[in-house]
């Protein structure tokens, strides 16, 4: 069978949700006279990052603790370059459209006295906003959801029927896109935080390529509404919906996209990927850059083939994320080197079976491909 590429689709169906794109580009237009050229935007991330706990996304009782993620590998303190701080939806909007930015706030603070504490090993931070079953109680309340029941990595179960957004509806990216104004406007200047993940229009983890495979799962989203165009446009248009941030350096994550048949089958879809990666660098934005989490050895072909993509370097200087914490990072970090990586995220396990020395000089490696 010949697989379309989603955005023909979208082109001669011409389902690209106007209403949302008018919506989203109000903000492009409002912030266009703000753009900066590369000089001005702050430097990235290199080196090795702590990725921090992720429980709170499977178990809903769970919130994301950064501070104490820091404090559990302090013996390696001198090897790192830098950290996630991890937080939320209903950490930062409890109640719509009141922001509460403590969270991201204790993170900075307590960078800041770590870096007055080890000024030869200054940490910066990435920035990564968590949606999917964290949304807040009010958003939720809303029905703006549907019911998976599926098993991810590393053996850990999501619940029966737990709950994931409707990742792919205009509300949600209205949602998302007010969201990150406001987080923009309190953060794009702050110089601790360097990156920020783009994790709109994701669901299961905070990758945006990253979708519901199994048939109950599919058919749970598709009777909410889903369709492959509405999420092709989401990822398509995300530049949209983070442009406040114009200083900060944005990491989208790329894989493959998901394409849904008729049969609720899933076919791989790395042309609509490239699709979509054309579009990203056609908009000649400075500080998007690509990465991608699921570096392990040997890669994914899929991986390689969009990190190949037109025989350039398509992360063009961004990060790679350990895929599980039991890949060997010695082993997978050549890899990411080779693919001109700067940064890589290690669970907090890898972290601490490694020596500082061995961070040391993974952190002095990569930080040779910096842009």
């Amino acid at each position: 069978m010949d697989y379309d590429v989603v955005y023909k689709l979208i082109k001669n169906k011409g389902v690209i949700m106007d209403s949302l794109l008018f919506f989203l580009s109000f903000f492009l237009f409002v912030n266009k006279g703000m753009s900066l050229n590369n000089d001005q935007i702050k430097p990235a991330i290199s080196g090795i990052v702590l990725m921090g706990n992720t429980k709170f996304n499977i178990h809903t009782n769970i919130l994301p603790n950064n501070i104490e993620d820091y404090i559990k590998v302090k013996s390696i303190w001198d090897g790192l370059d830098g950290v996630v701080i991890n937080v939320t939806w209903s950490q930062l909007e409890p109640e719509e459209g009141q922001y509460d930015f403590t969270e991201i706030q204790k993170s900075i603070n307590f960078i800041k006295l770590h870096n007055k504490s080890y000024p030869n090993k200054l940490w910066y931070a990435k920035l990564r906003v968590w949606y999917g079953n964290t949304a807040p109680s009010w958003y939720i309340d809303g029905k703006n959801y549907f019911l998976i029941s599926r098993v991810i990595s590393f053996k850990n179960p999501y619940l029966s029927n737990s709950i994931e957004l409707k990742y792919w509806s205009s509300d949600f990216i209205q949602k998302a896109a007010l969201l990150n104004n406001a987080l923009a406007s309190a953060y794009d200047n702050n110089d601790i935080i360097r990156d920020v993940s783009m994790t709109a229009c994701s669901s299961l983890t905070d990758e945006p390529f990253i979708s519901p495979d199994n048939i109950s799962s599919i058919t749970s989203e598709i009777n909410e509404g889903y369709t492959n165009e509405q999420y092709f446009s989401c990822l398509y248009n995300i530049a949209l919906i983070y442009s406040g941030w114009h200083s900060t350096v944005l990491d989208y994550s790329i894989n493959s996209f998901r394409y849904i048949q008729p049969n609720f089958s899933i076919v791989k879809d790395i042309l609509s990927s490239f699709s979509i990666i054309n579009h990203i660098l056609s908009l000649g934005l400075p500080n998007i850059r690509f990465d991608n989490h699921d570096l392990k050895r040997p890669l994914n072909s899929s991986i390689i083939k969009i990190l190949k993509y037109e025989n350039q370097y398509v992360p063009l200087g961004g990060t790679m994320q350990m895929q599980g914490p039991t890949f060997d990072p010695s082993v997978a970090i050549p890899i990411a080197l080779s693919f001109g990586i700067s940064c890589v995220e290690l669970w907090d396990k890898q972290i601490i079976n490694n020596s500082v020395t061995q961070m040391i000089d993974w952190s002095n490696e990569l930080s040779k491909n910096k842009v």
